[in-house]
């Protein structure tokens, strides 16, 4: 199960701000994306799988590091 962390840092907590963060959490828990590892064991007709299985390997290590470091940095600094 994955788990996020929606922050609304407006001072009225029900109005706006607060109904697109509350929406935008919403869609990102309706749109987790298909993440394979081994995409040869599927049949694919909408990509490439040579391809898609190279940039798992590649680009996708290095995006994970990424939002990692960027939740860790929103996590530990002090506002």
């Amino acid at each position: 199960m994955k788990k996020i962390v929606a922050i609304n840092c407006s001072p009225r907590a029900t109005w706006n701000t607060a109904a697109l963060v509350r929406e935008a959490a919403k869609i990102l828990i309706r749109s987790d994306t298909l993440q394979v590892k081994d995409y040869s064991r599927y049949h694919w007709t909408m990509f490439n799988p040579e391809h898609k299985q190279e940039r798992h390997e590649t680009v996708f290590p290095e995006d994970k590091k990424k939002a990692f470091a960027l939740g860790s940095e929103m996590v530990t600094t002090p506002w």
